[in-house]
Parts: C-alpha cells; structure tokens; sequence
C-alpha cells in the first residue's frame, strides 16, 4: 500500500481532482481500519474510515489484490468521474508497478 500511496503518478493522477488535499473515504475499510496520512514536500493524502465532512474527497469504489496483480478504482465524491489503475508486482524488485491508469467518466 506503501508503494502505491507514495508513488508520484497515483499523487499527481488524484491531485488533478482535489489539489494537494487529498481525502480518500475507506468506506468498507478495504484498505485500511484506522486513518493514514502520507505527506510529503508537495501533497498530503489522508485515507480514512468517516465519511469526510468536505465533499472534495475520493471513494474506493473497487479494490482486487491477489499475489502479482492488483485493480484499484477510486470514484469522485460524487461518483461521476473515476480512476482505474491497473497493478503488477516486478518479480525482480518486488515492487508493485502501475501498468495501465485510465480516468473514465460514469455518465
């Protein structure tokens, strides 16, 4: 979650929505149980479990994660426009990779 989080496309990937404030809502608690903050020089993202009060924040709409491959969606907070990345671990590395990110708009 550490290498996705921190990665520079999925930070500059969801900035393009919500600035450099970015709330993802954990709804089902899918990623996590308990708030996290990643802050680094430029952006902060804060993934929590409350629906936020503000209505600029992201949803985990969908989230599949086996041993080499992984599929994250988030949705606006309206549900009207969403991102699609599309994972794989480097078997070299160990690292996970963005393959593919797509931005899809649901209506």
């Amino acid at each position: 979650m550490n290498q996705f989080f921190e990665n520079n496309i999925v930070q500059s990937s969801l900035e393009e929505y919500y600035n450099k404030k970015i709330i993802i809502y954990d709804e089902k608690k899918v990623l996590t149980n308990k708030p996290i903050q990643y802050q680094n020089d430029s952006i902060s993202l804060n993934i929590q479990t409350t629906q936020p009060l503000d209505n600029s924040f992201f949803r985990i709409y969908d989230f599949i994660l086996n041993k080499d491959l992984g599929f994250v969606v988030f949705s606006t907070s309206d549900r009207s426009q969403g991102i699609l990345y599309y994972l794989k671990r480097n078997n070299k590395n160990n690292k996970w990779e963005i393959m593919e990110m797509k931005k899809r708009f649901s209506k």
